[in-house]
């Protein structure tokens, strides 16, 4: 017989309360759990993976080179979330701005409400995950299709799993839903010679 009763003091600390009782023996054990919370924080450089191959079949085109910077901040809030900011800008002065925000899909509702006990009610409720994502970026095409796209979205995801970067990287089966809203400028090339003109 077991009587879960849980606490959040802080966003790190839980305890949970369980009753065993066998036929001759009643015990009582009361678990706490001290959850940590965690961050890493980036600094570096690399190869920019866009007009990669360009730049591998092409004698004179050279890949370009990025800074990139990010910081990851674990149980921000105590449920196991995930959240992360990623900055990188290339040698060109195009940047990328990146948010993230992940965590278990029940964390969303009040602790109380029905719709997080029926989600933990379910099997496996609580690797259920619900993240957000949000990026600003300016793709550059100019030496295939002679435009560059500048990219600002926001997307929802609903997925099963929780903290998989790649779908292939899933334990079990996965599933998830997508919810996207994109606005995208294409900006021709410039004419070499006449800056007005799109070449």
């Amino acid at each position: 017989d077991s009587d879960d009763n849980l606490s959040n003091d802080n966003g790190t600390i839980q305890q949970q309360q369980l009753h065993l009782q066998d036929s001759t023996h009643p015990h009582i054990l009361k678990v706490i759990l001290d959850e940590k919370n965690w961050y890493s924080l980036y600094i570096g450089g690399g190869i920019k993976h866009e007009g990669m191959e360009e730049a591998m079949s092409s004698a004179t085109k050279l890949p370009k080179a990025q800074f990139e910077s990010s910081i990851t901040l674990a149980n921000l809030t105590g449920y196991l979330d995930r959240t992360m900011f990623q900055y990188t800008v290339d040698q060109t002065s195009t940047s990328r701005l990146l948010f993230c925000h992940e965590r278990p899909f029940y964390t969303w509702f009040p602790e109380e409400s029905v719709a997080a006990q029926s989600i933990l009610a379910m099997m496996k409720g609580s690797q259920y995950s619900l993240g957000v994502r949000a990026l600003v970026d300016t793709v550059d095409y100019e030496s295939t299709r002679s435009y560059k796209e500048y990219q600002r979205l926001v997307q929802w995801r609903l997925d099963n799993t929780g903290n998989v970067s790649r779908p292939e990287m899933a334990p079990d089966m996965y599933w998830g839903i997508d919810w996207t809203l994109a606005l995208r400028d294409v900006v021709p090339r410039k004419d070499s010679v006449l800056p007005y003109a799109a070449d």
